[in-house]
Protein backbone atom coordinates (compact mmCIF):
# COMPACT_ATOMS: atom_id res chain seq x y z
CA UNK A 1 0.00 0.00 0.00
CA UNK A 2 2.79 2.57 0.89
CA UNK A 3 4.55 1.46 -3.04
CA UNK A 4 0.52 2.46 -4.18
CA UNK A 5 0.85 5.65 -2.17
CA UNK A 6 4.54 6.52 -3.13
CA UNK A 7 3.84 5.99 -7.18
CA UNK A 8 0.56 8.11 -6.86
CA UNK A 9 2.76 10.62 -5.01
CA UNK A 10 5.36 10.68 -7.49
CA UNK A 11 2.61 10.26 -10.60
CA UNK A 12 1.22 13.78 -9.13
CA UNK A 13 4.38 15.09 -8.73
CA UNK A 14 5.34 14.55 -12.21
CA UNK A 15 2.11 16.02 -13.37
CA UNK A 16 2.20 18.80 -11.27
CA UNK A 17 5.68 19.34 -12.15
CA UNK A 18 5.16 18.80 -15.83
CA UNK A 19 1.67 20.66 -15.89
CA UNK A 20 3.76 23.78 -14.08
CA UNK A 21 6.58 23.33 -17.56
CA UNK A 22 3.72 23.72 -19.76
CA UNK A 23 2.31 26.59 -17.68
CA UNK A 24 5.23 27.95 -17.46
CA UNK A 25 5.74 28.10 -21.28
CA UNK A 26 2.86 28.82 -22.04
CA UNK A 27 2.80 31.90 -20.17
CA UNK A 28 6.96 32.48 -21.68
CA UNK A 29 5.07 31.74 -25.23
CA UNK A 30 2.45 34.23 -25.19
CA UNK A 31 4.69 36.93 -23.76
CA UNK A 32 7.03 36.25 -26.73
CA UNK A 33 4.48 36.57 -28.89
CA UNK A 34 2.83 39.88 -27.47
CA UNK A 35 6.76 41.28 -27.46
CA UNK A 36 7.05 40.17 -31.36
CA UNK A 37 3.62 41.58 -31.64
CA UNK A 38 4.72 44.68 -30.59
CA UNK A 39 7.88 44.75 -32.54
CA UNK A 40 6.34 44.27 -35.84
CA UNK A 41 3.91 46.85 -35.01
CA UNK A 42 6.67 49.23 -34.37
CA UNK A 43 8.80 47.99 -37.72
CA UNK A 44 5.49 48.56 -39.51
CA UNK A 45 5.20 52.20 -38.23
CA UNK A 46 9.26 52.91 -39.50
CA UNK A 47 8.10 51.05 -42.59
CA UNK A 48 5.74 53.60 -43.07
CA UNK A 49 7.80 56.43 -42.05
CA UNK A 50 10.81 55.19 -44.61
CA UNK A 51 8.33 54.78 -47.51
CA UNK A 52 7.23 58.35 -46.93
CA UNK A 53 10.65 59.42 -46.61
CA UNK A 54 11.28 57.54 -49.87
CA UNK A 55 8.72 58.87 -51.55
CA UNK A 56 9.44 62.39 -50.24
CA UNK A 57 13.18 62.09 -51.69
CA UNK A 58 11.79 61.05 -54.92
CA UNK A 59 9.59 64.26 -55.80
CA UNK A 60 12.80 66.11 -54.37
CA UNK A 61 15.07 64.50 -56.95
CA UNK A 62 12.30 64.93 -60.00
CA UNK A 63 12.45 68.41 -59.02
CA UNK A 64 15.97 68.92 -58.74
CA UNK A 65 16.14 67.26 -61.90
CA UNK A 66 13.79 69.59 -64.01
CA UNK A 67 15.62 72.38 -62.45
CA UNK A 68 19.49 70.68 -63.85
CA UNK A 69 16.98 70.46 -67.27
CA UNK A 70 16.09 74.15 -67.09
CA UNK A 71 19.68 75.03 -66.56
CA UNK A 72 21.00 72.88 -69.64
CA UNK A 73 18.28 74.73 -71.66
CA UNK A 74 19.59 78.37 -70.47
CA UNK A 75 22.95 77.22 -71.68
CA UNK A 76 21.51 76.29 -75.12
CA UNK A 77 19.52 80.13 -74.88
CA UNK A 78 22.50 81.67 -73.62
CA UNK A 79 24.47 80.69 -76.27
CA UNK A 80 22.19 81.56 -79.05
CA UNK A 81 21.94 85.28 -76.84
CA UNK A 82 25.95 85.48 -77.35
CA UNK A 83 25.57 84.63 -80.99
CA UNK A 84 23.22 87.37 -81.25
CA UNK A 85 25.17 90.22 -79.20
CA UNK A 86 27.68 89.08 -81.83
CA UNK A 87 25.49 89.47 -84.72
CA UNK A 88 26.88 86.07 -85.79
CA UNK A 89 23.52 85.04 -87.54
CA UNK A 90 24.46 81.92 -88.84
CA UNK A 91 25.62 80.43 -85.81
CA UNK A 92 23.08 81.56 -84.05
CA UNK A 93 20.57 79.51 -86.66
CA UNK A 94 22.73 76.78 -86.30
CA UNK A 95 22.27 76.84 -82.56
CA UNK A 96 18.65 76.94 -82.53
CA UNK A 97 18.45 74.66 -84.75
CA UNK A 98 20.57 72.31 -82.50
CA UNK A 99 17.78 73.42 -79.63
CA UNK A 100 15.32 72.35 -81.72
CA UNK A 101 16.45 68.79 -82.39
CA UNK A 102 17.12 68.76 -78.78
CA UNK A 103 13.76 69.20 -77.39
CA UNK A 104 12.59 66.66 -79.66
CA UNK A 105 14.94 64.34 -78.69
CA UNK A 106 13.85 64.75 -75.39
CA UNK A 107 17.48 66.41 -74.11
CA UNK A 108 16.07 68.48 -72.13
CA UNK A 109 13.03 65.97 -70.39
CA UNK A 110 9.98 64.35 -71.69
CA UNK A 111 8.07 67.36 -70.28
CA UNK A 112 9.42 69.54 -72.91
CA UNK A 113 9.01 67.23 -75.58
CA UNK A 114 5.20 66.50 -74.87
CA UNK A 115 4.85 70.00 -75.02
CA UNK A 116 7.62 69.93 -78.81
CA UNK A 117 4.95 71.44 -80.82
CA UNK A 118 4.08 74.42 -78.82
CA UNK A 119 7.86 75.53 -78.39
CA UNK A 120 9.08 74.47 -81.55
CA UNK A 121 6.59 76.86 -83.36
CA UNK A 122 8.34 79.59 -81.48
CA UNK A 123 11.31 78.62 -82.30
CA UNK A 124 10.36 78.29 -86.02
CA UNK A 125 9.14 81.92 -85.47
CA UNK A 126 12.78 82.85 -84.18
CA UNK A 127 14.47 81.12 -86.99
CA UNK A 128 12.58 83.51 -89.36
CA UNK A 129 13.77 86.36 -87.07
CA UNK A 130 17.23 84.96 -87.51
CA UNK A 131 17.00 85.04 -91.44
CA UNK A 132 15.55 88.44 -91.65
CA UNK A 133 18.62 89.43 -89.59
CA UNK A 134 15.71 90.77 -86.90
CA UNK A 135 18.19 91.05 -84.10
CA UNK A 136 15.23 92.40 -81.80
CA UNK A 137 12.47 90.51 -82.64
CA UNK A 138 14.63 87.08 -81.89
CA UNK A 139 15.39 88.02 -78.22
CA UNK A 140 11.88 88.92 -77.90
CA UNK A 141 11.00 85.31 -79.60
CA UNK A 142 13.49 83.53 -77.42
CA UNK A 143 11.96 85.30 -73.94
CA UNK A 144 8.79 83.93 -75.21
CA UNK A 145 10.08 80.33 -75.86
CA UNK A 146 11.88 80.45 -72.31
CA UNK A 147 8.66 82.02 -70.83
CA UNK A 148 6.46 78.58 -72.19
CA UNK A 149 9.27 76.46 -71.14
CA UNK A 150 9.27 77.65 -67.87
CA UNK A 151 5.42 77.57 -67.96
CA UNK A 152 5.41 73.72 -69.34
CA UNK A 153 8.31 73.02 -66.89
CA UNK A 154 6.32 74.74 -63.88
CA UNK A 155 3.69 71.82 -64.02
CA UNK A 156 6.93 69.92 -62.42
CA UNK A 157 8.83 72.81 -60.72
CA UNK A 158 7.10 75.49 -58.47
CA UNK A 159 8.00 78.90 -59.44
CA UNK A 160 8.18 80.17 -56.39
CA UNK A 161 10.86 77.60 -55.25
CA UNK A 162 14.35 77.93 -56.54
CA UNK A 163 17.06 75.62 -56.96
CA UNK A 164 19.76 75.36 -53.91
CA UNK A 165 22.78 76.88 -54.60
CA UNK A 166 25.72 74.09 -54.56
Amino acid sequence: MRRIQWVGLVVALLALTNGGTFLWRHLQCRNDARQLQHQITRLQIEAQRLNQQLAESRARVEQMQVWAQFGQLQRSLNTINDELNNLNFGLAQESVDLLATAIQNGTYGSQLTQHADRLLALLDEVRAAIRQKDERTARRLLIEFNRAALEVLSGFAPLEEEPEAQ
